[in-house]
């Protein structure tokens, strides 16, 4: 029988243990804003890191403000990716002052990404990762800015984006099965943040309550809203979850036809990781289809 020292036994229980904290920490230092993007830049990283997320749970990045964590977060930071100020104001001027020290990577500035131009406004909804395509996008852009910072694992950057895009290409045709039944239905939306989803799926959104979500409705705007719903017989009026239906409720009023339903641009309930933007999409078009198909 072989019996083992003190330290030898030390050092058996140490090993292990030692494994998957090295693997965790050999990529390079990542941040990400938001949860839908964090998921994306996630599967790039899946089994070298995980990048760290800003911005989490119902937390709105239209008004969010930088807590000392977060500074410290985006200082330790290597690499960081973000929508821009349209969507993060509050990280523009952090951002600028890191600029020396990291790679900060402007998503709707990249030339990869398709932008829906408001001609009116001259501006764009800056939730772009709602359409599938440009998920597949950055995912490219994930790639190519990690392989270059981090050659060693360039390999591994460009299986796993290729493995995510094979996902994404499933999930958009899945999703479109299930939208075309219904892409004929008059929907309203609660902020107006989802043209790229409506685009990507020729969904019918007739309009959005607001612009700014931190910014409810005035008696002239919900009298307008009142009057879009009768005349184009909105079927479904989408709050997002951080939001009371009791607003949108009285914004129906006796249009028994018009259902409250919810829709979320950001996954503020889903957990954080490579799956919460697959889970984010397929919750939305099931939120509009049973809305859309029960009324």
């Amino acid at each position: 029988m072989t019996y083992l020292t003190r330290s030898t036994l030390a050092l058996l229980i140490f090993v292990p243990l030692m494994g998957p904290a090295a693997a965790a920490t050999q990529g390079p230092r990542v941040a990400v804003s938001i949860p839908p993007i964090h998921s994306l830049v996630a599967g790039v990283m899946a089994g070298i890191g995980l990048p760290d997320l800003i911005v989490k749970g119902a937390a709105s990045p239209h008004a969010y403000s930088l807590k000392p964590s977060d500074a410290r977060t985006l200082n330790r930071a290597n690499l960081v990716f973000w929508i821009g100020p349209e969507m993060e104001l509050f990280l523009e001027r952090p951002l600028k002052s890191l600029s020396e020290k990291a790679r900060i990577v402007t998503l709707i500035k990249n030339e990869s990404l398709h932008l829906l131009v408001d001609e009116n406004q001259h501006s764009h909804d800056p939730h772009i990762w709602l359409d599938p395509a440009n998920a597949a996008a950055i995912v490219s852009v994930a790639e190519r800015e990690l392989s270059a910072l981090d050659p060693k694992n360039a390999a591994r950057y460009g299986e796993n984006a290729k493995n995510m895009l094979i996902r994404l290409d499933k999930m958009d045709q899945d999703i479109r099965r299930q939208l075309k039944p219904v892409a004929h239905i008059p929907l309203l939306v609660f902020h107006d943040a989802y043209a790229y989803f409506a685009n990507a799926f020729l969904l019918n959104v007739v309009g959005a309550v607001v612009i700014n979500p931190e910014r409810l409705p005035g008696a002239a705007r919900a009298s307008s809203i009142r009057r879009l719903i009768r005349d184009s017989k909105v079927r479904c009026l989408f709050r997002e979850p951080q939001l009371q239906s009791s607003l949108l409720t009285s914004l129906i009023g006796d249009q028994d036809t018009t259902t409250v339903a919810v829709l979320d641009p950001l996954g503020a309930s889903l957990v954080p990781g490579e799956n919460l933007y697959f889970d984010l999409m397929e919750g939305n078009a099931r939120s509009v289809v049973d809305c859309a198909q029960n009324n």
